[in-house]
């Protein structure tokens, strides 16, 4: 059996309840992999093109559309270099076989075991064709222009403040606390304001959408603070 070098999944998890589907995607990140999420079918496709997943997590009810109807679209379009598992309160034998026939990896019915989930994951990137690993084109913060460029090479210009968030990110593993960016930040200022931070990771965000196409490579931890979700090279 091919079994790959041992590296992080990327990791597409469509799901409607954003509670869960932020949820998922916390445990997924923390546990080493790379996790994206989108919130109805078109988005699924939306990102499926512009992003090389490995593994996509589809539950089947979503507000534009019943998630079966996808599937053999998805074998069809990515062969065997996407892992396709279904996450869904849909538990009928007829459903669960419907979903395994039109070519799903894997069918499980919720509320699932997250732990259990990470295990079938691993396993299933396993078995994924060497030739799906993501491409080499990464995002960069390019320090001398100080811009962000996008994997598709798009630049983005950055404001003194935005740099100084995606640089501390970059230079700095896992999780940062809210607190520690506001004091990194904005140092000279008496009172921490969370909600100053909040609002520059937003605009952000809609800036590098609007520019790009791309979501900004940032993710909320919620009650924890923020971290990339993708890589960021600093050059």
């Amino acid at each position: 059996m091919h079994t790959q070098s041992a590296q992080m999944a990327h990791i597409l998890v469509v799901e409607d309840n954003l509670d869960l589907q932020a949820e998922v995607i916390d445990f997924l990140n923390l546990s080493g992999h790379l996790a994206d999420g989108a919130n109805n079918l078109t988005s699924m496709q939306q990102k499926l093109r512009q992003k090389t997943y490995q593994i996509v997590l589809l539950d089947l009810g979503q507000p534009d559309g019943d998630g079966l109807d996808y599937i053999a679209d998805l074998r069809k379009c990515y062969g065997l270099t996407l892992g396709i598992i279904i996450v869904s309160a849909r538990g009928r034998d007829e459903e669960r076989i419907k979903g395994l026939e039109l070519g799903a990896d894997a069918y499980l019915v919720k509320p699932v075991n997250l732990h259990e989930l990470n295990m079938l994951i691993a396993r299933l990137f396993q078995r994924i064709p060497e030739g799906s690993e993501p491409s080499s084109n990464s995002w960069q913060l390019i320090k001398s222009q100080r811009q962000l460029k996008s994997p598709t090479n798009t630049q983005v210009h950055l404001t003194g403040i935005e740099f100084l968030l995606l640089q501390h990110l970059c230079t700095n593993d896992g999780i940062q606390s809210r607190t520690n960016l506001c004091e990194t930040l904005y140092p000279k200022t008496e009172h921490i304001h969370y909600g100053r931070l909040d609002t520059l990771v937003s605009r952000l965000r809609q800036k590098v959408q609007k520019q790009t196409g791309l979501d900004l490579p940032i993710h909320t931890y919620r009650n924890k603070g923020y971290g990339l979700s993708e890589p960021v090279d600093l050059a």
